[in-house]
């Protein structure tokens, strides 16, 4: 998983914009792409922080943040994830393993209905990492 974010990372940084491509000034993708990240944390910390109950969560890169979370207030090291992993099984994994942990979180990860074929993706291990580290 390190090994993957680590050269997400680096490929964002490396990669231009399409607008300084044609040699406008512009916002790295980087910056894009970080925003849109930090975005979905915040919307994972807004939905089981302040509303009661919880906000459901839409997409499986705020379940995966929310899974980190959950993992880092359970004490527990950051779960192993692949590409390609069916959602509900990582789902699934990851109310099991955390135990009893924060009640709006576990109603979160709990309520989350996934179609049956999605799996996780790149940004969503992106996601994972930073609700870990939150």
């Amino acid at each position: 998983m390190e090994n993957f974010s680590s050269e997400k990372i680096d490929k964002i940084k490396n990669s231009p914009f399409p607008r300084e491509k044609r040699g406008e000034s512009g916002v790295g993708k980087r910056r894009v792409y970080q925003m849109v990240y930090e975005l979905t944390l915040t919307s994972v910390q807004l939905k089981t922080g302040i509303f009661n109950p919880p906000a459901k969560l839409i997409n499986n890169k705020e379940l995966t943040c929310a899974a980190g979370m959950a993992y880092r207030k359970a004490g527990l090291p950051m779960p192993a994830a692949e590409v390609g992993e069916n959602i509900d099984v990582f789902r699934k994994r990851c109310l099991e393993e955390c135990g009893e942990i924060d009640e709006n979180l576990h109603y979160v990860l709990a309520g989350y209905t996934a179609p049956p074929d999605e799996v996780v993706t790149e940004d969503a291990l992106i996601t994972l990492k930073l609700g870990y580290e939150a």
